[in-house]
């Protein structure tokens, strides 16, 4: 969906924002609620377009050869409304639609050209001035003009900005009209005011208001939208002010595999006939029409077989099971006998489930349902397009991964298709596609976004860090820990031997490690800022299977205050450090501060 506002007079470019046609594309533009044929052009048999005929647009539309798009050529406030394009091929169709509205100018180009010209023959420099000040004027209003965005089908109040005094005469224009659609004036006798609606088309909308001038449009609907303009008035002077309503659809995004409401903001009547359309198309996909509810199956290509339900007493739509094919605009209509029309638009977004989860540790991907016993379930990872993991026939065949990257690390549940994967490792994040397939109902898919999240320690300076594996490791268990992903390790545990090669890394983990000897676990003691990094554990067994996790390390030094009080002794051998005063108050500088201690070593801040 895209907004677009035009200037009156001006032409107007519907950009479908394709770069180029194949040559086979058919293309057809429509316009308005009830879908009129604007245009239409069949490449694949090199027809010449074909042009709505009728007055109002003849001699006016032009479509743009190499991408479809649609200009529209000198636009009027008439041509404000809904236009949608359906461009399709062998491969695939696509839809668009935009919202358009004009706004005024004043003169056109043509006719400022022309009283330009005859005013520098007749009336060169007093007339010159006088329409500078015509347009600086129209300029004036165009720039202090006032947006206004409002739901379909919602209502929205214009306020003018100035007092209202009790003989002030107040008229509310729309589009390029003459005639007002509401006005309040001083009657001749009695001294009251009274306020007429003479535009019957849009009387039953509209609401002035006596004290402030307002204007209330309620139940706003496309044809509504474009430029207002009020004028008021009064013994001293004339005041206009502007405004644009421009209309917003409402927006709903829904996780794929779950349900989707899209809410009428209504309660129908006994003789309200109900349609949900979807897309440009002109079938309704829902209806309710004499008392019956009817969801034709046939269209548009069945996507919608088995998942829509109806509100009897507000006509909301429920789409269960929602899938990405579902995305797109969701036109309601609302009719009854007395020509009531009620109308709301929505644009849904379908985003797949995103699961995050630590390096080591167990994600479940969950199908949105129960299945059935002919189902058929396949689990696919990124572009892969054999299965990493399935069901057929009530048989699960887990071990279906071609790589191998999955192996002994998945489970199906037999019941509901969920997919659990243990140990998760960085390379298995990405995108998982759960696809399930029946004979009657066709095939659902479900997409999941996985992430695999390095955990993250945070030390300060001095103390000792953990870094803690969960499982247990056994006799045959090879434990191998490296940091900053480099050779050789800096701890390990190899034939139930723990080793730390003390020259690893110029020897900055001598006398700090400590493995636990049930997990695994790594114990780094007096953190300095040499140590911030990757730490990364592998567990190898004679199986071949494969348990690893990441820890991103973060050391943080001390910050010492003015007020700290800091006693330190003078050697008479070594001079005090001269970010120090008096050998006692520490100040701002790197300093350190060097701890002796007969048991524990020495320790630096």
């Amino acid at each position: 969906m895209k907004s677009i506002s035009v200037i009156k007079g001006s032409p107007g470019v519907l950009q479908t924002d394709v770069t180029e046609l194949h040559g086979d594309e058919l293309i057809v533009w429509r316009f308005g609620d009830e879908g009129k044929l604007l245009a239409k052009e069949d490449k694949e048999t090199k027809s010449p377009p074909y042009y709505n005929s009728d007055e109002r647009f003849r001699h006016r539309l032009e479509l743009i050869d190499q991408t479809g798009s649609l200009t529209i050529k000198n636009v009027v406030y008439k041509d404000a409304g809904l236009y949608t394009v359906k461009i399709s091929n062998n491969k695939q169709t696509t839809y668009k639609r935009f919202i358009v509205s004009v706004s005024s100018t004043g003169l056109s180009p043509a006719a400022v050209a022309a009283i330009v010209l005859l005013l520098l023959l007749l009336f060169a420099a007093a007339a010159g001035f006088s329409f500078l000040c015509h347009r600086r004027k129209i300029y004036e209003l165009q720039k202090d003009k006032k947006e206004q965005y409002v739901q379909q089908g919602g209502s929205v109040t214009l306020e003018p900005d100035a007092e209202i005094e009790r003989d002030d005469k107040i008229q509310w224009m729309f589009g390029d009209e003459k005639c007002p659609i509401a006005k309040m004036m001083k009657k001749m006798t009695g001294g009251t005011r009274e306020i007429t609606y003479p535009d019957e088309s849009i009387r039953d909308r509209l609401e002035l208001d006596e004290k402030t001038g307002s204007l209330t449009i309620k139940n706003i609907t496309i044809k509504h939208t474009g430029d207002y303009k009020v004028k008021i008035s009064s013994r001293r002077k004339i005041q206009i002010n502007m405004f644009c309503i421009i209309i917003k659809e409402e927006k709903v995004t829904v996780m794929e595999g779950r349900t989707a409401v899209l809410h009428s903001g209504t309660e129908i009547q006994t003789d309200d006939q109900i349609e949900w359309r979807f897309n440009t198309d002109e079938s309704p996909i829902a209806e309710i029409k004499d008392g019956r509810k009817i969801f034709p199956s046939d269209g548009p290509g069945g996507i919608f077989r088995t998942t829509l339900s109806l509100d009897e007493k507000t006509g909301s739509l429920t789409i269960k099971n929602i899938r990405n094919e579902h995305a797109g605009g969701y036109h309601l209509i609302i009719k009854n006998r007395s020509t009531k029309h009620h109308d709301r638009r929505f644009i849904t977004k379908v985003i797949e489930e995103k699961v995050r989860v630590m390096v080591g540790d167990t994600a479940v991907l969950k199908s949105p349902a129960g299945i059935q016993t002919d189902d058929q379930i396949e689990w696919r990872f990124n572009t892969d397009e054999s299965p990493i993991a399935k069901i057929k026939d009530g048989q699960i065949f887990p071990s279906a991964d071609p790589v191998g990257r999955f192996r002994n690390m998945l489970s199906l549940d037999k019941k509901t298709g969920s997919l659990t994967i243990r140990n998760i490792r960085p390379e298995h994040a990405g995108g998982y596609q759960l696809i399930i397939k029946n004979r009657s109902t066709g095939a659902c898919v479900k997409r999941f976004t996985v992430a695999v999240i390095v955990e993250k320690v945070r030390v300060m300076e001095g103390r000792t860090a953990v870094l803690e594996n969960v499982a247990e490791i056994r006799t045959d268990d090879h434990v191998e820990w490296t940091f900053n992903y480099k050779k050789p390790p800096i701890a390990e545990v190899r034939d139930e031997q723990q080793i730390f090669p003390f020259a690893v890394h110029d020897g900055i983990f001598k006398d700090r490690l400590e493995l636990d000897k049930k997990t695994g676990s790594l114990t780094i003691k007096n953190m300095k800022l040499a140590h911030a990094g990757f730490f990364y554990l592998k567990i190898k067994n004679s199986s071949a299977s494969i348990q690893d996790k990441r820890f991103t390390v973060a050391v943080i030094g001390y910050i010492l205050h003015h007020n700290f009080d800091l006693a330190m002794t003078c050697s008479s051998q070594k001079k005090p450090s001269e970010g120090f005063s008096n050998c006692g108050i520490p100040v701002l500088g790197k300093d350190v501060l060097t701890v002796e201690n007969d048991n524990m070593g020495t320790s630096s801040l």
